[in-house]
């Protein structure tokens, strides 16, 4: 075999399996990459289900179709395609936010820097290049039925290993609700009280840990929401280890939500519970609902901030 045929061989190879795999990791956590597209603005709560698990979909029909060489010019015109819308997206992270943060790219697993997202594509550039100068051509009567296959298995996949799980409805009730003490915030030797009050009046309050891979995910999604509704009075509370404040803050992208620390979990879980995140709806220390990071949407968080009725359950 010439040298630039095995050259072609193995770009086939790892060009195929680099779609598969960012597809994968993409895919779980999906939340990770359903919360970078809101941050981002590419979508509302409900759209961002549909919109992640098209977008992985077209990762693995790529990725596929390249590997079994089924329509080379094709696959691999959809590869340059990609490629380079990707690559146009990371320039305007670059740009608007600096290189900080994980692009995304490889999900939450491999944490590439938008620069670093840049140049992987440069590298698959040159892999799509080296393929298309020796395509692989095989012949049967099957190509129509195994193209609509693949795209059909393709599309399919995300929805079936991950499925989509809608935000429950949140509405307004009467009856029995929690009230939160609060007022131990600023109350308790050792601790720094937060900055903004949150005793008085209607606040949405997360307790999160630092080390839970969940709440980091809440804090996500909040901070995207924050953003887009900046009249939301969305305030987070964080318990853990002080030299994992940093790290989580970075991770998260949070900096137009205020939060405050808190070192002791016992003092923390007096008011969180014991169950985290914990997302309350407060008005004036009585908690109207308890959410979860499932829970988390906009159109429900700014009902029950307009609303003049008092309590809020789920359906």
């Amino acid at each position: 075999m010439k040298t630039q045929s095995v050259i072609s061989l193995i770009s086939r190879l790892l060009l195929a399996s680099a779609f598969i795999i960012s597809g994968f990791l993409k895919l779980y956590p999906i939340e990770f990459f359903e919360n970078d597209l809101l941050m981002h603005h590419l979508g509302n709560e409900s759209l961002v289900l549909f919109e992640s698990r098209l977008l992985i979909a077209s990762e693995f029909i790529i990725g596929a179709g390249i590997l079994l060489a089924l329509h080379d010019k094709l696959f691999l015109s959809l590869s340059y395609a990609s490629l380079a819308l990707y690559t146009i997206y990371l320039f305007a992270i670059l740009a608007i936010e600096g290189n900080a943060g994980n692009c995304g790219c490889m999900g939450s697993a491999i944490v590439l820097s938008p620069l670093e997202g840049i140049i992987k594509n440069v590298f698959l550039f040159s892999l799509t290049y080296w393929v298309w100068q020796i395509p692989f051509k095989w012949s049967t009567r099957y190509r129509s039925r195994i193209l609509l296959s693949l795209c059909a298995i393709g599309i399919a996949a995300p929805f079936i290993f991950n499925p989509i799980l809608l935000p429950e409805k949140i509405i307004t009730t009467s009856g029995e609700r929690t009230v939160l003490p609060l007022e131990l915030l600023y109350e308790t030797p050792g601790e720094t009280p937060p900055s903004f009050n949150l005793v008085k009046g209607k606040k949405i309050v997360a307790f999160l840990l630092l080390s839970c891979s969940h709440c980091k995910l809440a804090a996500t999604r909040l901070e995207a929401i924050k953003r887009s509704n900046p009249e939301l009075p969305i305030h987070l509370l964080l318990c853990g280890e002080r030299d994992d404040l940093a790290k989580f803050l970075r991770e998260t992208n949070v900096s137009v939500l205020p939060y405050s620390y808190y070192s002791s979990l016992h003092f923390f879980m007096k008011m969180s519970g014991p169950d985290f995140p914990a997302i309350y709806l407060v008005n004036d220390k009585v908690a109207d609902a308890k959410m979860g990071f499932y829970e988390i949407n906009s159109e429900a968080l700014n009902a029950w901030f307009a609303d003049t009725t008092t309590a809020i359950s789920r359906d």
